[in-house]
């Protein structure tokens, strides 16, 4: 970015704009959650939501062009990028032409290769990502705060048609405001725990939860063994909270345990009898929404979907993931590509909450999905690779 006292650069404005433009990006597919109030607008706000899928997806191919013309793309990927461009594309195209509606599928791969190698092959040092997040959070919490100041709270439905439209934003926005220094963070924190409870959103809160503990426990660990330490510590934890825990998730009411967590025990049901139809290949990639076969949850979406190969081909995929960003922040080569890593890293590890409760996976339709593909392919080189 251009600082005070620093001449003019066509690159370093560009670098500029990059930021602005990855913020628009994320922010987009929060503008039809401004739309409706209640669950009987869905219709009004998922027709919306159509639209401005396809310009968060615009602008961040508008993102990556201008990294091309500053000469900041690189055709060196890492692992994880390499699994998503090889082996999970190339099936996502064999899953299309067995797909139960092949165009759709079809589609949907092809776009989800160009956004990761749109992702993959940007080449930015970690203080330019960190940059780039941090103005996409303000830009994020400046809408939201507008969003605030503008509805208003009908029952659960505070200013939209479901409570966990806001909860993803929510959760957005906490991995975000990680980047922020010290008691800004934690004052940002606790307004967004605040607004959890007000939205009522269960499954953000459980990632609320996730993410600070597993941020805070990686800014501390320097060796393998601390990790012990800290699962050690945390299993206590669970073990002295779960009388409360139970109590809080059993409840009473249709969103408890006991009465199937708003129906979705009966969807999980439905859906493991259709994946036992077609277990290998799934539906196809992008069908569950037409098929209503989902569940929704990203993880029996998933299976779903893409079949037992597919879903095995992504666990791999997620899983090498998270060791390569725990290798940034075991043995980082700077602060700023440790702190980058531990977002990431535990935004991955809280994304197993939306990840069952939501139906969600590699989407491009919420703010979540674009910040988990950022998360995922996002490059941090080592010096010899820069």
């Amino acid at each position: 970015m251009l600082q005070v006292g620093t001449s003019y650069s066509p690159v370093r404005s560009r670098q500029s704009l990059f930021g602005y433009f990855l913020a628009a990006a994320i922010v987009a597919n929060t503008i039809p959650y401004f739309i409706g109030s209640e669950i009987s607008d869905l219709g009004q706000s998922s027709e919306a939501a159509k639209t401005w899928q396809y310009i968060s997806v615009a602008t961040l191919f508008s993102a990556y062009l201008l990294c091309v013309l500053s000469g900041k793309t690189s055709i060196k990927l890492d692992g994880t990028a390499y699994w998503a461009i090889g082996p999970l594309s190339f099936y996502l195209l064999v899953n299309a032409f067995f797909s139960e509606q092949s165009d759709t599928s079809a589609a949907y791969a092809i776009l989800f290769l160009a956004v990761v190698i749109s992702i993959a092959t940007v080449k930015l040092r970690p203080e330019e990502w960190l940059v780039a997040f941090r103005q996409t959070s303000l830009l994020s919490a400046a809408v939201m705060l507008a969003f605030v100041l503008t509805k208003h709270s009908n029952g659960r439905y505070y200013g939209t048609v479901h409570p966990n439209f806001v909860g993803s934003w929510i959760f957005v926005q906490a991995v975000l405001i990680y980047l922020w220094p010290g008691w800004y963070r934690w004052i940002g924190m606790v307004a967004l725990a605040i607004f959890t409870v007000v939205v009522d959103s269960r499954f953000c809160g459980l990632a609320l939860i996730i993410f600070i503990a597993a941020t805070e426990m990686l800014a501390r660990i320097r060796s393998p063994r601390q990790i012990l330490q800290f699962a050690i510590v945390g299993l206590a934890a669970i073990l002295l909270a779960g009388p409360y825990l139970a109590a809080f998730l059993e409840g009473e009411g249709a969103r408890s345990l006991s009465g199937g967590i708003a129906g979705r025990f009966d969807r999980w049901d439905l859906t493991f009898a259709h994946i036992a139809e077609r277990p290998w290949l799934g539906y196809g990639f992008r069908t569950s929404r037409q098929a209503i076969i989902g569940g929704h949850s990203g993880i029996t979406t998933i299976v779903a979907e893409l079949g037992v190969i597919g879903a095995l081909i992504f666990i791999s995929l997620f899983a090498g993931r998270l060791r390569t960003l725990y290798t940034h922040v075991a043995h980082p080569e700077s602060q700023a590509s440790r702190k980058l890593a531990i977002m990431m890293l535990g935004a991955l590890v809280a994304y197993i909450s939306p990840l069952t409760f939501q139906p969600n996976y590699l989407n491009f339709g919420d703010p979540i999905g674009i910040l988990i593909l950022l998360c995922l392919f996002v490059r941090i080189p080592r010096h010899h690779q820069a």
